[in-house]
């Protein structure tokens, strides 16, 4: 059963024992209804004692100078997408430079630790918001000790951020900054087709649900466009040039039919 010691330890671990003793009073006040906040299991919700500490000014944010933060990310489901979602998702709110330090997979899940030098932690609550959208929601988060967060994240409804097109209508694509993602779920054919100003030598990889690869093709010679038959299970393509984006700086203009 939750008790009113359960948040408090909570807020204790987010802001610090000093914090939360000089802040006490306030403390009692934002989080006097303590029901509203718990999720629907009945355990405290961390993203909500998150939301109201940090608009209150009381969760740190900044520090002086550069720490060494760690975090760990933790699911049970949905693994291959679960890291594609975390890293883009990090990206997405300004981390785009850190070091894996480990990544276990189990039959508890997978465990994804990373850390970085950096002058402000990861916003829990802008990351929860981020990760929403890619339908991954935040179960937990603690903290094991000082500059290591722990994520437990719910990755069953995970989903890949491809781009769905207009059947049988060729679509032109702007020049990518990283490697397209299209949705191909119950497709038969796509078609791509390059920029006559461009030498692109085509990398384009299908896969299915689960993020695992089932067919690739790869170029060695530059081509003008390609027909290629989309394979029965195939919910994503990814398409790229083997060696250099800029070789299609003028995008790409694709079709797909069902």
């Amino acid at each position: 059963m939750f008790s009113s010691s359960d948040i408090n330890e909570k807020i204790r671990s987010y802001i610090g024992q000093e914090k939360f003793e000089q802040q006490k009073n306030l403390i009692k006040v934002l989080f006097i209804q303590k029901d509203q906040f718990l999720n629907q299991e009945g355990f405290v919700d961390s993203i909500k004692v998150l939301e109201i500490l940090k608009k209150n000014g009381l969760l740190k944010l900044f520090y002086e100078k550069p720490i060494s933060l760690k975090i760990a990310f933790n699911t049970k489901s949905n693994s291959m997408i679960f890291l594609k979602v975390i890293s883009e998702a990090l990206e997405a709110i300004g981390y785009s430079y850190y070091l894996t330090e480990s990544m276990t997979k189990n039959s508890d899940g997978l465990n994804w630790k990373i850390s970085l030098q950096t002058e402000h932690i990861v916003d829990p609550v802008l990351l929860s918001q981020v990760l929403k959208k890619r339908g991954c929601e935040i179960e937990d988060i603690t903290i094991s000790e000082q500059h290591f967060w722990n994520y437990t994240i719910s990755s069953k409804n995970a989903k890949v951020d491809a781009k769905s097109l207009e059947l049988d209508t060729f679509v032109d694509l702007p020049k990518p900054i990283r490697p397209y993602w299209i949705d191909v779920k119950n497709m038969q054919t796509i078609v791509i087709k390059a920029h006559l100003a461009d030498k692109w030598f085509p990398n384009v990889i299908f896969f299915d649900e689960s993020l695992r690869v089932i067919k690739e093709l790869k170029e060695e010679t530059p081509t003008k466009g390609v027909k290629i038959s989309i394979p029965i299970d195939c919910y994503y393509v990814k398409i790229s040039d083997l060696y250099l984006l800029d070789n299609i700086k003028h995008g790409l203009s694709v079709q797909i039919k069902n």
